[in-house]
């Protein structure tokens, strides 16, 4: 009996919250797709620890789960830096302009909250 109702927990607690079996490989494959978003839309600018761009244009991402700890706020300089940041800021509005969809943006914080 013990066993049937830690199953049924865990069953109502994965659909409360999306988690299944494959839920840590879904992960990595969150932050491996977060990395290739990166590197190809970030790295111009910004240089993080394992890539040779010097990226000396915008701000190191580093420590970026303690700079940011609310992931909204990264999310929404993410999405549209003019709101978020100020006016006349360089960065790209990614996701306002449609470069990246909203779960692409959530890729890359995946991946940027790993540096």
């Amino acid at each position: 009996m013990g066993k049937t109702i830690t199953l049924v927990v865990f069953s109502v607690c994965a659909a409360i919250t999306g988690v299944t079996a494959t839920a840590g490989n879904a992960d990595k494959d969150a932050i491996k797709e977060g990395k290739r978003l990166t590197l190809e839309y970030c790295q111009a600018c910004h240089h993080y620890q394992g890539t040779e761009q010097a990226g000396t244009v915008a701000p190191p991402l580093l420590g970026m789960k303690g700079r940011f700890p609310d992931r909204k706020t990264l999310y929404n300089i993410i999405y549209d830096p003019q709101v978020a940041i100020k006016k006349d800021t360089m960065m790209p509005p990614f996701g306002r302009n449609e470069l990246l969809a909203k779960d692409e943006i959530e890729k890359v914080i995946d991946f940027l909250y790993t540096l």
